[in-house]
């Protein structure tokens, strides 16, 4: 999984969000990056499947730890049952 494309204005953040070969899942995705580096965001559902929602803590080093869940929007909390979750990290490319 990759960010890229991703641009800060004040808290708001926005991107792309890609998975890897053999996944689907790739799209936008839009959330928030708080004074204490704590970064939430949510990438849209694709064909049928829940979107994905994504909270954790950006490092010094810029890398960013996570958990993420597949989301359901009308309960507004993750939906274990019917997705997928678990951590997830991420470095800046070299």
């Amino acid at each position: 999984m990759s960010l890229t494309q991703i641009w800060q204005i004040g808290a708001r953040i926005n991107g792309y969000f890609s998975v890897g070969p053999g996944l689907i899942g790739n799209g936008n995705f839009t959330g928030t990056v708080s004074l204490d580096d704590t970064v939430q965001f949510l990438v849209p559902g694709y064909a049928g499947l829940l979107p994905l929602s994504f909270q954790g803590q950006v490092h010094p080093d810029r890398s960013i730890s996570s958990m993420y869940c597949s989301y359901n929007t009308l309960k507004h909390q993750c939906d274990y049952a019917s997705g997928g979750y678990g951590n997830w990290t991420a470095s800046p490319a070299a």
